[in-house]
């Protein structure tokens, strides 16, 4: 065979190869799934948001957007940077600005239950959910795609005797919620009420982890549940 010919196999192996490399990169872009038209959703809270004990995937912002998904809701979790242990001072330090950078359309916030346990008296904890609530709104085109949750009975579970008096807990919780739903209808905003829910953690123990005090996945489920219909009356 001579050089010429070898030469012209050669070249005609090296544009079937990258034709093939092509394709196979035209078909991997084709293929992955457009986030462009998407909701983006940003998710603010504390150990209840971030879902502490459990897989991420069944925390109640990952539920929720799975039922949004059934509904044909184009709905994806950009963001979720709760962290255990954060009051609402720590949202500010912290989450606010992770919240900014992933440009939100839609947001849930669950927080508070940190405040109750540190004694953080009212005063400062509703100043603290103006600022929240403010700073949310400057970042959404539309003000009021906003759903706030409020703290859940931890009161009921075995491990909140740690924090002190049962029944000063209860009472703050109730206090702190009472503001929440003040400063969310002053901005005509929607509340998910999850406290009488979650009372009921402290009849079924599997509603709760082994750790005496985080929510399992059935009691985020049911959370969930009740979100759901909300977020889809807000978001269509």
């Amino acid at each position: 065979m001579s050089i010429k010919k070898v030469y012209g196999i050669i070249g005609v192996v090296l544009v079937f190869l990258v034709a093939l490399i092509y394709y196979k990169n035209t078909m991997t872009l084709n293929t992955q799934p457009d986030t462009s038209s998407q909701i983006r959703y940003v998710a603010l809270g504390d150990s209840y948001t971030i879902g502490e004990g459990i897989d991420k995937e069944f925390n109640y912002p990952s539920l929720l957007v799975k039922k949004l998904q059934h509904k044909n809701i184009a709905i994806s979790l950009v963001s979720n940077p709760s962290v255990s242990g954060y009051t609402t001072q720590n949202l500010i330090d912290f989450e606010l600005q992770s919240m900014k950078e992933s440009r939100p359309d839609f947001v849930t916030l669950l927080i508070g239950a940190n405040d109750v346990v540190r004694q953080i008296d009212k005063d400062t904890f509703r100043s603290n959910l103006i600022v929240i609530l403010n700073t949310i709104q400057i970042e959404l085109s539309n003000k009021k795609n906003i759903i706030v949750i409020t703290i859940p009975d931890f009161s009921v579970v075995p491990a909140a005797r740690q924090f002190g008096d049962l029944a000063r807990i209860k009472t703050s919780i109730e206090e702190f919620n009472t503001i929440i739903k003040e400063e969310a209808q002053n901005r005509d905003l929607i509340v998910v009420d999850i406290f009488d829910i979650s009372s009921k953690m402290g009849q079924d123990q599997s509603l709760i982890l082994s750790d005496n005090l985080h929510p399992s996945t059935a009691e985020y489920e049911k959370w969930a549940e009740k979100i759901a219909p909300v977020a889809e009356q807000i978001l269509q």
